[in-house]
């Protein structure tokens, strides 16, 4: 059997019983025929019909609910995205209050002024090493050159690059910074050196049988006329001596997460911000 003939023996008698119960709904001719056919016939007949008619409809009930459970679904879910998106952003809020806070929160240093910046890029000095980020300021607003510049745990850099808008900050730890420092607790001296941003920092110049120790915080020294005094800049890591050695071998760690600072001050002299002004 062709399908065509196929869907017609199955579709026909259903299209004249169901145009027969219809029928039957508006004239109740059937119905009366019951007095003579018998009520159990009429009954066994269209009983059927009676339950095609419930099923129909609570079908029909059931899918106009399942489209309402559906929508009211897709709606909570678009209700949970939004939610969410508005939590992560109080939360990245609240981080950058956080660490603006803590910025504001540093001690003054006299003889120096304090200006807000942002870290806007980084730039990887040879063999692709992070040794510079890009602020968002720049002669435009007072910076100039060789201005230090702070993060709120201690020293990032200076800058040594700077445009009308944006500045370069050489960062402790590229492979031609030098920092002179000073250990907090026995004031020995020595200048911390970069070697890389994955590598430890080298502190040179540490005079033998001087006491310094493992855990010990370094400070800027303030003794290159560059950087304030008491910045703190890098913590020991390792110490030892070398035979035959002039001075101490000591490792540090800078102090400051050199790739996840957001937020610095940059730090310069009100003479010097006036004199850079004026040449504008």
């Amino acid at each position: 059997m062709r399908p065509r003939a196929l869907v017609l023996a199955v579709l026909l008698p259903l299209v004249v019983y169901v145009g027969l119960y219809t029928w039957n709904a508006k004239t109740g001719v059937i119905d009366r025929l019951t007095a003579v056919l018998g009520l159990d016939v009429a009954g066994w007949v269209f009983r059927p019909g009676r339950a095609l008619e419930r099923g129909g409809r609570e079908l029909w009930e059931r899918y106009v609910y399942l489209v309402g459970v559906r929508q009211e679904n897709e709606d909570l879910r678009a209700e949970v995205r939004a939610l969410q998106e508005q939590v992560a952003q109080l939360s990245e809020k609240s981080a950058e209050a956080k660490r603006l806070a803590a910025l504001l929160a540093l001690p003054p240093l006299e003889g120096w002024e304090r200006r807000g910046a942002r870290v806007v890029a980084q730039r990887p000095g040879p063999g692709m090493v992070l040794d510079g980020v890009i602020l968002d300021v720049g002669h435009a607003h007072g910076v100039h050159e060789d201005a230090p510049v702070q993060a709120a745990a201690g020293l990032l850099g200076r800058t040594t690059r700077v445009g009308r808008f944006f500045a370069h900050v050489l960062l402790v730890t590229a492979p031609v910074s030098r920092v002179p420092v000073i250990s907090q607790e026995g004031r020995v001296p020595g200048v911390v050196c970069g070697q890389g941003a994955d590598e430890p920092l080298d502190v040179r110049y540490v005079p033998l049988g001087q006491p310094v120790a493992v855990g010990e915080l370094l400070v800027t020294s303030g003794m290159d006329g560059v950087f304030p005094r008491g910045i703190p800049v890098a913590r020991i890591t390792a110490v030892s001596v070398g035979e035959g050695a002039l001075f101490q071998k000591v490792e540090a760690r800078p102090v400051v997460p050199i790739d996840a600072v957001e937020e610095v001050v940059v730090l310069q002299r009100p003479q010097a911000a006036a004199v850079e002004a004026g040449g504008q």
